[in-house]
């Protein structure tokens, strides 16, 4: 009886080792996905911060050209030739 509840509890302890074997493998396949996860994302909200800098950019020159375009504009009319 005591040798055959040695068996059982030898066999459940290996079975145990196995499993935390198994865990451990599934485990770092796990970290590795959510390294990789989270390099991508880094690199994304990287784009997205560069993306918005230039949006800003863009809507800074349009207003640039539109000063430009109303000084031009009334640098016309100041030099406009006086009609006859």
């Amino acid at each position: 009886q005591e040798l055959l509840s040695r068996t059982t509890l030898e066999t459940q302890k290996l079975d145990l080792m196995a499993e935390i074997s198994t865990l451990k493998l599934k485990l770092t396949a796990v970290e590795k996905d959510r390294g990789d996860f989270e390099e991508r994302y880094k690199d994304t909200e990287g784009l997205v911060q560069e993306m918005n800098e230039l949006r800003l950019r863009v809507v800074e020159m349009e207003n640039e050209r539109t000063q430009y375009e109303k000084k031009l504009k009334s640098t016309k009319v100041r030099i406009q030739p006086v009609p006859h």
